[in-house]
């Protein structure tokens, strides 16, 4: 981790908090465990203290432990706790599990589960249970609340949809991206002479936000002031009633860029104007000269705005926020007016897709108002003075030409400009701050493509001994029951019917709670294995009775293998892709690590899942989103490396099981160097 510092700072310590002693480096990354007690001013990193300067950067590399943590919804009795935890995922008959249980590297002791318990349960009623994470610039090394003070970002529950990445702005939370999957999360705060300014990025295709080395601005705080601030990690809660995963930081650089340090920072276009009035013709601070179009005065600094901010004394009459800007009339315009706020894209002449709020506060002269336009390229976000007054609009995607940027200051106005400042829609990281991206591993050698649904395919009742053109045979590696394969492709066969006399319910605690059933092929690239499968799932909708457990087994031995799974059920609203580890023939169900995609995956829907595993790292796709990147260390540090011997396809059993789910089509790559000992060193640090 580098905290070098600019001129005139000296380099930062590292402190922070640990109450639990949960903090710690291995794999050449920091690791934060989940707190046996959740809350705030318990376990984070902090790098300083560094003195506010206008550019003053902090970086940030990281793996959240799940953007969905909290610790809103009750732990169960103890007695339910206790029996899961005996009872695992449900799939393995009681006395196999204790005779197995010796050999797991289990990630926490029964001691540790219990404190856990007993710690949630006493943190109950908790007004901030929702959050679980912030990054940025705290106000103490010991940060008793999100970001002690300072500002930062705060990671918050969004439940079915997994998470939301808030941004803090004048005390309040507003969402700069919704829908947030378990992926790395790049993150860059940039001080200004008040607040700061936030940008992130994740993997590429990741919904909303960029792949490095281009981050997205999610806003600006113009409130803060404190003049000592630490870089830093803050961790909340891990996990959700007992299931948890460890927080991963890789990277943390601070430095002050020499093009950052003036009051725009990372603006490229802005401008205090004398008189309060941009002039046409007249140069601006920094973005060129001022030109008029009708009431508006634009920059053209020559590259799309993702942030624009306009300070004003809007109570002493109209004006606004033009973007967009095409040069030939086209633009958007954030207007406010008699406490009333406009957002209209402008086409031809014509005002379009209009949007009318109120102002969320009273106008007041002689008060400067801080109005932001947010453009991520698509939606569009309006905010007054730290409040979200409207969005997120969509108005379409910006054109890479409608680059200019200004104010509507209409004749007879007498709202001034204060200052107006654009940041631009993509930022790369300058040397000083080039963080570098986690790895992502993809393969690009066909190994074998089957269809499932292909003419001239036979019905047959069992799967087993179907040809691949991998070049063997599909083989039964678990479960009693067979997959079918008939005109629209494999089918998972129904659960069995449920005991219903009370002696063999009674019997439940000692045999399997579900069964899980897979097919496999032989793999001969133990180093690497890119998996996609097309799935269509049962039933229409839910309430219906029909769920799906559908997915992938990467193996290694009857003993150990990775599973990647859907979860969708007529139990919870939302659907969730899951993945299990067992290693040396135990699993741990708390161990399981999953993501919340929303209704990205639904009944009757067909949808391709793909995951990429490399006996360490397992990144999943839905529909060419990536929603989980994990490593086995980061489950279970202990656990070796695995060599992936077979591949095939999973019907999982996950708190309940598949009603009928079909393969169609399933397709595996990897790549010529995918063997062990190439691959080996790449593991090492990042």
């Amino acid at each position: 981790m580098d905290v070098a510092a600019g001129p005139g700072q000296r380099r930062g310590r590292r402190g922070g908090v640990d109450a639990e002693g949960v903090i710690s480096i291995d794999g050449g990354a920091l690791r934060i465990r989940p707190l046996a007690r959740p809350g705030w001013g318990r376990a984070a990193l902090a790098y300083g203290p560094y003195t506010r300067q206008a550019g003053l950067s902090a970086a940030f590399v990281l793996l959240n432990s799940h953007h969905g943590s909290e610790h809103a919804d009750p732990w169960p009795p103890l007695a339910t706790y206790l029996k899961q935890i005996v009872r695992g995922t449900q799939v393995d008959p009681l006395p196999n599990r204790l005779v197995d249980r010796p050999r797991h590297h289990a990630r926490e002791t029964l001691a540790r589960r219990l404190r856990s318990w007993r710690g949630h349960r006493g943190a109950a009623g908790d007004p901030d249970a929702g959050t679980n994470l912030a990054i940025g610039w705290l106000g103490s090394s010991t940060p008793t609340t999100a970001t002690g003070g300072g500002q930062g970002l705060v990671v918050q529950s969004a439940h079915g949809e997994n998470g939301d990445l808030l941004v803090e702005v004048a005390g309040e939370r507003l969402l700069a991206q919704d829908r947030l999957q378990n992926l790395p999360l790049y993150v860059l705060a940039v001080l200004r002479e008040r607040g700061a300014t936030y940008w992130a990025a994740s993997l590429p295709g990741a919904a909303g936000l960029p792949a490095l080395p281009t981050l997205r601005p999610l806003g600006a705080d113009v409130s803060g002031t404190a003049a000592e601030l630490w870089a830093g990690v803050h961790q909340r809660v891990s996990g959700q009633v007992g299931w948890s995963i460890d927080t991963r930081v890789h990277e943390v650089r601070v430095a002050r860029p020499e093009p950052w340090s003036s009051w725009w920072t990372t603006a490229h276009a802005a401008d205090r104007p004398a008189g309060g009035r941009p002039r046409p013709g007249a140069k601006s601070a920094h973005g060129g000269a001022w030109r008029a179009e009708g009431d508006l005065v634009l920059l053209g600094p020559g590259a799309r705005s993702g942030l624009v901010r306009l300070a004003t004394d809007a109570a002493a009459g109209p004006i606004g926020i033009v973007l967009r800007g095409d040069g030939q009339g086209g633009h958007v315009l954030a207007r406010l007016e008699a406490g009333v706020v406009t957002l209209e894209r402008h086409d031809g002449g014509q005002a379009r897709d209009r949007q009318v709020a109120e102002a969320p506060l009273a106008m007041e002269a002689q008060h400067t108002y801080d109005l932001q336009v947010v453009d991520d390229g698509c939606f569009v976000r309006v905010l007054l003075d730290g409040h979200l007054v409207l969005g997120p609009t969509e108005l379409g995607t910006a054109p890479v030409t409608a680059t200019e940027v200004g104010v509507w200051q209409p004749a007879g106005t007498t709202a001034t400009v204060e200052e107006l400042e654009a940041h631009p829609l993509e930022l790369n990281l300058p040397a000083a701050l080039a963080v570098g991206a986690l790895p992502l591993r993809e393969g690009t050698l066909e190994v074998f493509a089957d269809d499932f649904t292909a003419d001239g395919l036979e019905p047959r009742a069992d799967l087993e001994g179907l040809a691949s053109s991998a070049g063997g045979r599909w083989e039964r590696s678990i479960g009693a029951r067979a997959f079918t394969l008939g005109p629209d492709g494999v089918a998972v066969p129904p659960p069995p019917a449920r005991p219903r006399h009370p002696l063999a319910r009674a019997a439940a605690l000692t045999r399997p709670g579900g069964e899980r059933l897979a097919y496999t092929i032989a793999w001969d690239h133990p180093g690497l294995a890119d998996l996609a499968v097309d799935i269509s799932l049962p039933g229409t909708a839910r309430h219906q009775g029909e769920g799906s457990r559908a997915g992938l087994l990467f193996w290694q031995d009857d003993d150990t293998y990775l599973m990647v799974n859907t979860w969708l059920d007529d139990a919870y609203d939302g659907t969730s892709i899951s993945s299990f580890l067992r290693c040396n023939g135990y699993e741990d169900v708390f161990d399981a690590v999953w993501t919340n995609i929303g209704r990205r995956v639904t009944w009757g829907r067909p949808f391709r899942l793909r995951t990429v595993f490399d006996g360490e790292l397992h990144t999943t796709w839905v529909d060419d989103e990536p929603v989980l990147y994990r490593r086995v260390s980061d489950v279970l540090p202990r656990a070796q490396r695995m060599r992936v011997t077979r591949v095939g396809i999973l019907a999982n059993w996950e708190f309940g099981q598949d009603t009928g789910s079909r393969f169609r089509r399933i397709r595996g790559r990897t790549r010529p160097s995918a063997n062990l000992e190439s691959d080996a060193a790449d593991h090492l640090g990042r």
